[in-house]
């Protein structure tokens, strides 16, 4: 796995933003990994404006790998969480998640967020 996205990437993709045609470059080209955490933010994202949550899911795992939060990766949320927050404060569980998710698969974070901004292997959009 090259690149891991998280829900904001997923969302610049879908609204067809000006960062879309460079995320449609990566998914034609290497495989994309995204973790389960982002899937609920999409359908929670899709239920708030009163989208198909059900169609933009699937689009997803027709497009990427599903990673499952396992031990190894909510034990580094964990402690990425609790390090980061010392300096960005917005810094979030899922956003630790989504970050020990990439970590985990050995790719680069994608992400539309300004949290993850200065942090190495990420790609902010």
């Amino acid at each position: 796995m090259k690149f891991v996205f998280d829900s904001s990437a997923w969302v610049a993709y879908l609204k067809g933003t000006a960062q879309a045609e460079k995320l449609n470059e990566i998914l034609e080209t290497v495989l994309v990994g995204t973790s389960i955490c982002a899937l609920a933010e999409i359908a929670d994202r899709c239920e708030k404006y009163n989208q198909d949550a059900e169609k933009a899911i699937t689009f997803i795992e027709a497009k990427a790998t599903i990673i499952p939060i396992t031990t190894d990766i909510l034990l580094r949320a964990a402690k990425l969480k609790n390090h980061l927050r010392k300096t960005r404060p917005k810094f979030g569980l899922f956003d630790a998640l989504h970050l020990a998710t990439a970590e985990q698969q050995h790719a680069t974070f994608v992400t539309a967020d300004a949290d993850f901004s200065g942090l190495n292997n990420v790609l902010l959009l």
